[in-house]
């Protein structure tokens, strides 16, 4: 620590040119916010993009949080870096300081890691978000700062491309891909972390490192599916890109849940064990008395789907009578837009309004949720006993359920740190409904993990999906990673011994730290 403070004395001694702010709290000067303005300052940062708290709206509006759960953090100070650089002497000043640093590159977490505590810096990367596209090599890269719907509008804007990317257009593109990454098109191309080719990463000691299949390979490995936070800061990705369909075919169904859910349930388990077509998407939601399903049809290539192929194709499950149905036939900019709609406070009417979401418009409140893989076939009792589970809870939260079969399971469980493939049929989301004024609903929080813990007894699930953390889960490791655990341990271990890169449910660097 002495050569620590030494090169701070050094860095010193040409920071005449500004003076650092005194951040007084609790009657007395923060030393610890001086030490780290004054290492970042000396090494070339710039001052006006170190933002400390309570030091005006520049840091309010950095500070937004739409999600209310555990409550408003308030980091000690956000840099909004504009270059690796600024990424590499944050990790630096950081380590000899020993301030905890954290990255914040998307979106939203449902359990707010992005936000760290109030002693950490917050590396915000949102200005990191160039993206190019390399139509003859068919990739693109991303910067980690960039949102889904950036994304999204500049990949059709050159060249009519896509990648597997979430729902959600206010995702951020680095959480989604290192968790996993679910969407519109995980049945047709996999996984968005399965289209990554390469990505750069600032390691513990601040060096940049390429990681690729060759270069860095365990990283490699680890990164697509071992979470973020957990070995370094991503600030680059380059993915295989992909021709949008030329038009997707959209059928919705509606189904009362008090009468028809048995035999609903019935028929979806039977379309699961024979695998959604690859072309096809598939999400459906049960909320309150209504079960939701909604089904797209992508027109790649040669494929023709219309309104009665893919009605034929769900009539031979047996399916139920609906209570309402629609349809309609969709260009890929109109599926695009309707798509960003759902997620707007403001009307989406053209694709290049896509370029311009990049945070939530308003405060949604208390936002918990979990999650389960689901690998069993259930008989006729074991339907009826979930009917009676969800009838009990259901008044408190929302159910989702999404295929995790076709272009998910061409890669093996151990191919990458996403260990949820083979067996699994599909993944199910349960989120608690807002509650008002940004309080914490006890009702829903209980009745979710009563829920969660129930539902064992039928499905015997044993695993989570790390892009839906709940801090409420005591086995979160195993459930997020299984068996790929003790090698993302070890190489956690390698690349961050120090643990300098952690928040509550990050992974340890060493074994005998589990469940510790």
């Amino acid at each position: 620590m002495k050569s620590g403070l030494l090169y701070l004395c050094v860095l010193g001694l040409g920071m005449s040119s500004y003076t650092s702010p005194n951040i007084v709290e609790n009657g007395t000067i923060d030393l610890q916010y001086n030490l780290l303005f004054g290492c970042l300052v000396s090494l070339g940062v710039n001052w006006n993009n170190i933002h400390h708290r309570n030091s005006g709206p520049a840091y309010d509006e950095l500070n937004f949080q739409w999600n209310s759960l555990n409550g408003h953090v308030e980091p000690l100070a956000y840099l909004v870096a504009t270059h690796v650089s600024d990424v590499q002497k944050a990790v630096t000043c950081c380590g000899l300081i020993k301030v905890r640093i954290v990255a914040r590159s998307g979106g939203h977490s449902y359990i707010k890691n992005g936000f760290g505590d109030s002693r950490s810096l917050i590396v915000d990367l949102a200005k990191m978000n160039h993206i190019s596209v390399d139509p003859k090599q068919m990739t693109s890269e991303i910067g980690a700062g960039a949102k889904l719907a950036q994304v999204s509008f500049t990949l059709w804007k050159n060249g009519k491309f896509l990648i597997p990317g979430g729902i959600c257009p206010i995702v951020g593109i680095a959480g989604l891909t290192l968790g996993g990454g679910y969407g519109r098109f995980t049945t047709v191309f996999g996984l968005t972390s399965d289209s990554v080719v390469e990505m750069e990463m600032v390691d513990a000691r601040g060096q940049l490192l390429v990681i690729n299949n060759s270069t860095n390979s365990d990283l490699f490995w680890a990164l697509r599916g071992g979470g973020g936070g957990n070995f370094g800061i991503v600030t680059k990705f380059k993915f295989k890109i992909y021709k949008a369909p030329r038009s997707i075919v959209y059928i919705e169904h509606y189904y009362s849940f008090e009468t028809a859910f048995t035999q609903f349930y019935s028929a979806f388990q039977k379309l699961m064990m024979s695998g959604v077509p690859r072309h096809f998407s598939l999400l459906i939601r049960i909320i309150k008395n209504k079960i939701f399903m909604g089904l797209h049809g992508y027109n790649f290539h040669q494929q023709n789907e219309t309104v009665n192929s893919m009605t034929k194709y769900l009539n031979s499950f047996s399916f139920p009578n609906a209570t309402s149905s629609a349809s309609k036939l969709m260009s890929y900019e109109e599926f695009m837009v309707e798509d960003a709609s759902n997620f707007s406070a403001v009307m989406i009417q053209t694709v290049s309004q896509l370029e311009n979401m990049t945070k939530y418009d308003a405060v949604v409140g208390w936002k918990t949720m979990r999650s389960m893989f689901v690998d069993q076939i259930l008989n006729e009792s074991q339907i009826s006993r979930l009917n009676d589970l969800l009838s009990e809870y259901l008044p408190y939260m929302e159910l989702a359920f999404e295929p995790n079969n076709a272009a998910v399971n061409s890669i093996l469980p151990s191919d990458t740190a996403f260990v949820h493939r083979g067996t699994n049929l599909f993944v199910v989301q349960l989120v608690a409904f807002t509650s008002p004024h940004k309080q914490p609903d006890v009702q829903a929080d209980r009745a979710m993990g009563l829920l969660f813990e129930k539902s064992k007894s039928v499905f015997h699930h044993r695993e989570s999906y790390q892009n839906y953390m709940n801090r409420n889960l005591t086995d979160y490791l195993v459930r997020y990673y299984g068996s790929n655990l003790n090698r993302l341990v070890s190489i956690k271990g390698r690349y961050d011994p120090g643990n300098m890169f952690h928040h509550p449910q990050s992974i340890p660097v060493n074994i005998d730290l589990l469940g510790k």
